[in-house]
């Protein structure tokens, strides 16, 4: 029950080197519901946004950040980010499944030794290839050049393994909220060479399309960063930056160039 945005942008209109992520504060148990949950993850130049199940956001978020962060600084290629991304995520879905549902489903466990219940191979195959770890994460980085880099961690129907480069169009988005959020980026053909406050104010549209779904709410936090720099916008906290906006200033962008409201119109019977 999310949105979380992520949009690449330019600083000199050629190759992607800032980002701009965003996700609203929507969160709820089996009995309770809170408006104001932090889905927002950030390391140094290591941002990132997540759907699901937060704990375990923040575990593999901070799993993916001590791996990258053993890169030298002059090898931070989207190669060598991507394999740690993948090695820092398999580690932990393999750490999980093996003690969620291996040690709790078919293993007896006793002071010598686990012992496999008979016959059980086939059913544990099936259950790790239907293993959800139980969220999935929108992750911006840089490489060593300072591009950004675009990464989501989750399943693609029909496309093999966890860690995907989402690099182009220049958007993508993860949770319920996500097809309005997407259609809009669409619709505004946003792409990777658009400059750092359109892209601001595209996300900001998105979020508001992704809010008229009723498991997403409109208030919202946004992360704007490029290598060296990063700024933080939420209501209760601010963060600046080099490239600081308030949420007044998108809301008086919003009414001059969002969808505009058709409440003026007035329909008359048709006339014979």
């Amino acid at each position: 029950m999310t949105i979380g945005i992520g949009v690449l942008c330019s600083t000199a209109g050629k190759s992607p080197d800032a980002m701009v992520l965003v996700s609203d504060s929507m969160g709820s148990t089996e009995t309770d519901s809170t408006a104001a949950l932090s889905k927002m993850f950030t390391r140094g130049p290591i941002h990132a946004v997540a759907a699901g199940s937060l704990p375990v956001a923040s575990e593999m978020f901070y799993t993916i950040a001590d791996h990258i962060d053993k890169l030298p600084e002059n090898d931070r290629s989207h190669g060598a980010i991507w394999k740690s991304i993948n090695v820092a995520v398999n580690g932990v879905r393999s750490e999980k499944f093996f003690w969620e549902v291996l040690r709790n489903e078919h293993i007896i466990q006793n002071e010598l030794m686990g012992t496999l219940f008979v016959n059980e191979q086939s059913k544990i195959q099936e259950a790790w290839k239907n293993y959800y770890i139980g969220a999935d994460l929108l992750l911006g980085t840089f490489d060593s050049s300072g591009m950004a880099l675009l990464y989501y961690i989750g399943w693609f129907a029909n496309v093999p393994g966890l860690v995907h480069f989402v690099q182009f169009p220049g958007h993508h988005s993860i949770g319920t909220g996500s097809p309005n959020a997407t259609a809009w980026l669409n619709f505004r053909n946003h792409a990777v060479n658009v400059g750092v406050k359109r892209a601001i104010y595209h996300a900001y549209e998105a979020s508001r399309m992704a809010a008229s779904a009723p498991t997403v709410n409109n208030q919202i936090e946004m992360t704007i960063a490029t290598k060296e720099d990063s700024t933080y916008l939420a209501k209760q906290r601010y963060y600046p930056g080099r490239y600081s906006i308030s949420f007044a200033e998108l809301d008086e962008l919003y009414r001059k160039y969002g969808p505009q409201s058709t409440e003026a119109i007035e329909f008359s019977a048709a006339s014979d």
